[in-house]
């Protein structure tokens, strides 16, 4: 499963106002947008895993690890039509070692507890017939001893995917891709004076 947010450039409106800014700035119009828009992709990385975090208790790292960025290059913001910047996250469903749980040994042998999981925030439930063993949260399937699964939860890109959290990270990436491109041209010009 993959989710994917990306700043495009309106064709029309994008080239008139890159043509006005490289009359005024030569050479420097077309680098203070992909730093605008490089940085709007910092900004939506970090507001993912914000978003993700303030829902679910799964690690940032595990988030992160699942993130691709398509950075802006000159040449992207100079060509009209392109698509400028992408962020998403690709990824199968995280095993539920990577969210909270109780207790973090080994629950083998005679040490048997009750394994409880918290995959979305305040939200705890007990795995049945779960168990954990080298650190992996296993399951068995019928009252037997074998077989036995390793238990898994949601993916990055299906809690990435709320809408509540999607519209939130659209929103501060062009937010921030606002600021930014104005302070690197105010940056551009002030330093041609």
């Amino acid at each position: 499963m993959s989710v994917h947010i990306s700043i495009e450039q309106d064709s029309a409106s994008w080239s008139n106002a890159m043509s006005e800014l490289t009359e005024r700035i030569p050479r420097g119009a077309e680098e203070a947008a992909a730093r605008a828009f490089n940085r709007a992709l910092d900004a939506g990385r970090a507001e993912i895993v914000r978003g993700v975090r303030e829902n679910y208790s799964v690690r940032a790292k595990d988030v992160r690890g699942t993130i691709w960025m398509q950075r802006a290059t000159k040449q992207s913001v100079a060509s009209a039509g392109a698509m400028v910047a992408a962020i998403g996250a690709k990824g199968s469903a995280l095993p539920l070692r990577a969210f909270a749980h109780r207790p973090t040994g080994d629950t083998t042998g005679s040490k048997r507890k009750p394994i409880r999981v918290t995959i979305q925030s305040g939200h705890q439930f007990t795995a049945p017939g779960g168990f954990i063993w080298r650190g992996n949260i296993f399951y068995r399937k019928w009252e037997t001893r074998l077989p036995i699964k390793k238990a898994s939860g949601p993916s990055v890109p299906s809690m990435i995917g709320r809408t509540d959290i999607a519209d939130k990270i659209y929103d501060v990436m062009l937010e921030t891709a606002e600021k930014r491109l104005d302070h690197e041209l105010n940056g551009l010009t002030e330093g041609k004076e």
